[in-house]
């Protein structure tokens, strides 16, 4: 049964180059492959995922590049604990907005 959802066709050229071309390589990321994501990032800057996506030459997408960098290799995102400020002020929240009203919260 198909979808009552249609797609035009830039939509649907998007969804081929960007995700179901058999080209993209969606496998594993290598050690390698993440340092010189890395080196890529640094010198082309975090805005220009296409061009590091290409110059990375490994057929992965500009949006996957983006995903890896920004959850694995962002040294501005740190993996620690919560300081207890952060807590006071995340239970301050949920207080005011409760635990599913986040689209409300405006700043």
């Amino acid at each position: 049964v198909f979808s009552k959802v249609s797609f035009d066709a830039s939509r649907c050229r998007s969804q081929w180059i960007m995700v179901d071309h058999p080209c993209i390589n969606k496998g594993e990321w290598a050690e390698e492959e993440a340092a010189r994501l890395v080196d890529l990032v640094t010198e082309h800057g975090e805005k220009n995922w296409c061009l590091v996506a290409e110059k990375l030459k490994t057929n992965r997408t500009p949006a996957d590049c983006l995903k890896k960098y920004q959850l694995s290799e962002n040294p501005a995102f740190q993996n620690r604990d919560w300081t207890e400020t952060e807590d006071m002020r995340l239970t301050e929240a949920i207080a005011m907005y409760g635990e599913s009203r986040w689209r409300d919260r405006k700043s």
